[in-house]
């Protein structure tokens, strides 16, 4: 098989500005970005399974539907307060945090 030098240069150009912030602000927050996919996974099953609409959680959240959109799309930094909304809403936790196994770690 022969190299194609051509097609190589068009594949392998160098990223443009916009890719290159875009790839560098990933590497830079990958660990909030995972957890924020995996809690839009995880809110996404629980409406499907409840038979409830973004919209209607939006409703429940007392947010727009907008807010409901960004947060499934797992881009989302959310905070405490947008946890407990989403928690509220549908009744049932989405993070959860090992209080007993925290104070046990404090008190050593």
């Amino acid at each position: 098989m022969k190299f194609n030098h051509k097609k190589l240069q068009q594949i392998a150009k160098p990223l443009s500005e916009k890719e290159r912030i875009e790839m560098d602000y990933q590497i830079e927050n990958r660990d909030w970005l995972l957890l924020s996919v995996k809690l839009a996974m995880k809110i996404r099953r629980l409406i499907n399974a409840e038979g409830i609409s973004q919209s209607e959680l939006a409703r429940r959240m007392k947010v727009s539907p907008a807010q409901v959109t960004k947060i499934l799309s797992g881009k989302e930094n959310l905070g405490i307060k947008t946890i407990a909304k989403v928690e509220s809403a549908l009744g049932k936790s989405i993070f959860h945090v090992d209080v007993e196994e925290e104070i046990q770690e404090f008190a050593m």
